[in-house]
């Protein structure tokens, strides 16, 4: 009875998980399901005792959330026992370089080939550097294998209960750079792949939307700081109120132009000031009203 319902589960994860990578080439739909599936069905629980509910189940971001562009680095647990896979394979990258700040409790493997030997036109004296040197341009790597292991006493190492796990990536859309804060967790896994999901075009565009108007607006106050230094402008005079108006309105999302008209300032006076706090040197300003 129990083989025949995790049998039924599992053809429903499958279908889900199909559902979800529609968007992506077979190829990385297959690679990816089978790696979402191994652990937990590789374990022999197709007739074990341990309780559906119990089965570990997929951990997920957006590409954007992993690069800590809402604000916080994603926190990835690895438990005692069971590694923890993380997969960028849905978003067609592959990972260049993989930096693990703390390795006294954690060993990492990868599913391919990081780096290969470097193609050097070197003359035959340097054949033992050019035999040193690696491309890194053609990894194959798509999985890092996260496994906690019995601590390891390196000098000069502080002590740590976290560590960060940085990656960066190639893809479709340029290179990417993934920072990920692990821990340790105890007792029954929560999951055993963490999987990074390509962003969707409106995310996408929103997180660079949200990256421009902060850029402006910090060039904004670089240049009302110049400007105050230079006295064209003092905090006791109408415009310095309303450029901060202006500020506070345009960070919480009004445009450019509306939060412009609601504080009672020119656009153009905002561009002089954008464009001063970017050069970051003196540039004459008309007179401020």
């Amino acid at each position: 009875m129990f083989s025949h319902s995790l049998q039924k589960f599992k053809q429903h994860l499958v279908s889900w998980l199909y559902q979800e990578v529609d968007d992506i080439p077979r190829v990385s739909q297959h690679r990816f399901v089978n790696l979402a599936l191994s652990v937990p069905f590789a374990l022999g629980l197709s007739g074990s005792s341990i309780p559906a509910q119990a089965l570990p189940v997929l951990q997920s971001m957006f590409s954007s959330q992993a690069q800590g562009l809402g604000g916080a680095n994603p926190t990835i647990t690895v438990w005692p026992g069971e590694g923890t896979n993380l997969s960028v394979i849905l978003t067609g990258e592959t990972i260049q370089k993989a930096w693990l700040d703390d390795p006294s409790h954690l060993s990492l493997d990868f599913d391919g080939q990081m780096c290969s030997p470097s193609n050097s036109t070197e003359s035959s004296s340097n054949s033992d550097n050019k035999a040193s040197k690696k491309d890194c341009s053609k990894s194959s790597v798509q999985v890092v294998h996260l496994r906690e292991i019995k601590p390891i006493k390196f000098p000069a190492l502080l002590n740590s209960s976290t560590t960060l796990l940085t990656l960066v990536t190639t893809g479709p859309q340029g290179r990417h750079l993934y920072s990920f804060r692990i821990v340790y967790g105890t007792g029954v896994p929560q999951y055993h792949t963490f999987a990074i999901y390509p962003d969707p075009r409106s995310a996408a565009q929103s997180f660079s939307q949200a990256n421009e108007r902060e850029e402006q607006l910090s060039a904004i106050k670089r240049g009302l700081a110049i400007a105050e230094s230079k006295r064209w402008v003092n905090r006791q005079s109408p415009i310095w109120n309303r450029i901060q108006s202006f500020i506070a309105l345009n960070g919480s999302g009004v445009s450019v132009n509306k939060a412009a008209q609601r504080a009672g300032i020119s656009t153009e006076l905002v561009d002089r000031l954008s464009d001063l706090g970017k050069a970051n040197t003196a540039m004459p300003l008309s007179p401020l009203p």
